[in-house]
């Protein structure tokens, strides 16, 4: 494929599975945390400024989702740096978010919200 480095984590049933593909040339990544639902990264970049990085996939199991809201605020706590965190949550933050299927959860939408606001993320 091209990259000189790769970090994942296996896909269980049809749910799951996260890839991150990089070449060490163009930025310098550190792995420092890793679950069934993120990856995690601190990303030095050639100014010497440093952020941190992390890809999601959230399970679709709300349960499952209570521990990936945890690891998140975890990883948030005691940190300064910029943190972008992108990926599938398998969530909403509100109803307008919601485009059929099944109807709109409000608590299951709370622990996101609160989730954001506790990581102090905004959403773009």
């Amino acid at each position: 494929m091209g990259y000189d480095n790769v970090k994942w984590v296996e896909a269980r049933g049809f749910s799951g599975g996260l890839w991150a593909l990089w070449n060490a040339g163009d930025v310098d990544l550190t792995m420092e945390a890793s679950s069934e639902q993120i990856l995690h990264f601190r990303v030095h970049l050639h100014t010497n400024e440093e952020c941190l990085i992390s890809g999601v996939y959230g399970s679709p199991n709300p349960s499952h989702r209570r521990a990936l809201w945890e690891t998140m605020r975890a990883l948030s706590s005691g940190t300064s740096l910029p943190w972008l965190v992108l990926g599938d949550f398998n969530a909403l933050l509100g109803p307008d978010d919601k485009r059929g299927g099944a109807s709109f959860n409000m608590s299951q939408s709370r622990e996101f919200r609160d989730c954001v606001e506790d990581c102090s993320l905004m959403d773009l």
